[in-house]
């Protein structure tokens, strides 16, 4: 089995996804990228190739690579975990946006869920052209999102695993504040 994780690599509160999902002994070679700042490609020994049949695009540069070892410890240092900051970053935010749909935008804010620093929900009808519209609007009132999904279209963040508390209430109250001007 093979495992994409260059979009997932250290986002989901784990270093891997197929650790997030306890689905690790099966998975046979697995991609990385964005994160770690290289592309590797991580195999087990029966996958193991011989020399000179990997390639890469992005393989890394020294400067690459001592961005990605850094970025890797500083992680290691209270964000990888069920505790860790990570998810305690995931919980935050769904837990505003669950507390929106339940109280001043009732109905509006719907299925908000993801892994770790990815995180969507539905906005008012999850229609692609009301989606599109939000998002726009949402971007203008300083809030980077993107659409994701189909038959609801969905609001898509990748929260920086560096962001502060204060900076999701802000974000919150933005997703609030769009919310309820319409599209």
């Amino acid at each position: 089995m093979w495992a994409d994780e260059v979009q997932t690599f250290t986002r989901t509160g784990e270093y891997f996804a197929f650790e997030t999902l306890d689905i690790g002994q099966y998975i046979d070679i697995c991609t990385i990228a964005k994160t770690a700042q290289i592309g590797a490609t991580i195999y087990t020994e029966e996958y193991n190739p011989k020399p000179g049949l990997i390639a890469g695009t992005f393989s890394g540069s020294t400067p690459s690579l001592c961005a990605g070892m850094e970025m890797l410890d500083m992680l290691g240092e209270g964000y990888i975990g069920p505790d860790g900051r990570i998810n305690q970053i995931h919980r935050r935010f769904i837990d505003g946006i669950n507390r929106l749909n339940e109280t001043t935008c009732k109905g509006i804010a719907q299925d908000a869920g993801g892994m770790g620093l990815m995180v969507a929900f539905t906005p008012l009808d999850g229609k692609k052209e009301t989606v599109n519209a939000f998002l726009n609007k949402l971007y203008a009132n300083g809030v980077i999102a993107f659409p994701c999904g189909k038959d609801p279209v969905r609001a898509r963040f990748l929260i920086p695993a560096i962001i502060q508390d204060a900076d999701i209430d802000i974000a919150l109250k933005m997703i609030e504040k769009t919310l309820l001007e319409g599209v």
